[in-house]
């Protein structure tokens, strides 16, 4: 069942994003609660999860960003696409993906991007097999030079 993140989730979630960055799973803090807190609580973060057997096994976060260009339609990124690896290639993030796309177009998002790590290649193939396409557009990120006072665990 494909459905929106709740209170409950957050053990599977680290699961799954400690396998997104190939750390160890972390234990739940008053830091990571309290953020997973205010995700869940903002209208335009939506934490999409595909859940099985009472598992969480597949998920992506799609923000709605209000814009004042393309006629003052929203946009929408999708990003920190991951399936569980005992699962992968079976259409999981595909439905994850589907169902974030949905809910941008019935936002009324202008457009949809995809935010793809350097590093992962299958993704970007991915995207390409499900229906996007590249552009002339490009992303440059730039890390914050002091160590962030927030947890590292990811």
């Amino acid at each position: 069942m494909i459905r929106e993140a709740t209170t409950a989730d957050i053990k599977d979630m680290l699961r799954l994003y400690a396998q997104l960055r190939n750390r160890p799973i972390p234990q739940v803090s008053e830091g990571i609660s309290s953020t997973w807190q205010s995700i869940l609580a903002d209208p335009n973060h939506h934490v999409i999860v595909y859940e099985q057997s009472d598992e969480i096994i597949s998920s992506c976060i799609c923000l709605i960003i209000p814009d004042l260009t393309h006629g003052l339609r929203p946009k929408a990124i999708i990003m920190n696409l991951i399936t569980d690896e005992r699962y992968r290639r079976q259409g999981f993030g595909s439905a994850c993906m589907g169902f974030a796309q949905n809910l941008a177009f019935r936002e009324g998002c202008a457009e949809v991007e995809v935010h793809i790590p350097n590093d992962r290649h299958i993704l970007y193939e991915f995207m390409l097999s499900i229906g996007y396409q590249t552009d002339t557009a490009f992303n440059i990120c730039r890390k914050p030079v002091r160590p962030s006072r927030y947890a590292t665990w990811y």
